[in-house]
């Protein structure tokens, strides 16, 4: 099962503090089900360039040497949409290693302004496979403005037991573009809990999600 959203990288954001929960959440991955996770660090476009992050999170593999790792990783970034974003220099290598896909995070509700749509196309226009992030924390009249752009999602495993997170899973579900689950996993706290409990509950329908995803990752380069 690929966790297609996780913030394990040590030091890199507030995913993880250090390599002693990079350990614990790898392990808490593997334990329950995961073989391959991306590792989705957060950038964000108004406080870096592309290649301070890029340097910064090889800083942080290079502390995955004295981490045991039983499940494989893709690198990424979890990406803060940003009006003209597709004018971003090296935007194209904040996409999983390999692959020419994009995974975006839009930013705060009150922000989804017409010019955000115009960058979301753009972006595609260049080239490039847009995922956006968790869109299950979205109100659902948003949601569905945003799909209106036929856009790729994710979800977060956690929401789907709620009522809205559920609706808008079965409003993802309908309209095919539902590709990835992810545990958005950031420190010690929840760990794997909720995505063993959809892997649990939606057995047949993870194992289709999970299909999409491979094809997501098919010439990902994998740590």
């Amino acid at each position: 099962m690929i966790d297609f959203h996780a913030h394990v990288l040590p030091g890199l954001d507030h995913g993880s503090d250090n390599e002693d929960v990079t350990q614990w959440q790898l392990k808490e991955a593997y334990e329950n089900g995961i073989d391959i996770l991306v590792a989705t660090s957060h950038f964000y476009p108004h406080r870096e360039n592309v290649n301070s992050f890029l340097d910064r999170r090889k800083k942080a593999v290079e502390r995955l040497e004295t981490v045991e790792r039983s499940v494989r990783i893709v690198l990424a970034a979890e990406v803060l949409l940003c009006p003209n974003m597709d004018r971003l220099e090296g935007l194209e290598q904040l996409c999983l290693q390999g692959t020419d896909v994009l995974l975006l995070e839009m930013p705060d509700e009150e922000q989804w302004e017409e010019c955000l749509f115009d960058t979301i196309y753009n972006i595609k226009h260049k080239g490039i496979r847009v995922v956006i992030a968790h869109v299950d924390r979205y109100k659902y009249k948003n949601v569905k403005r945003l799909l209106e752009c036929d856009v790729e999602v994710q979800l977060n495993a956690d929401f789907v037991r709620t009522l809205s997170g559920r609706k808008i899973f079965r409003e993802c579900l309908e309209r095919e573009c539902l590709v990835a689950m992810g545990s958005d996993i950031h420190g010690q706290k929840t760990g794997y809990k909720y995505f063993a409990r959809y892997m649990k509950k939606y057995i047949g329908v993870a194992a289709e999600i999970n299909d999409k995803t491979k094809a997501l990752l098919k010439n990902a380069r994998v740590l």
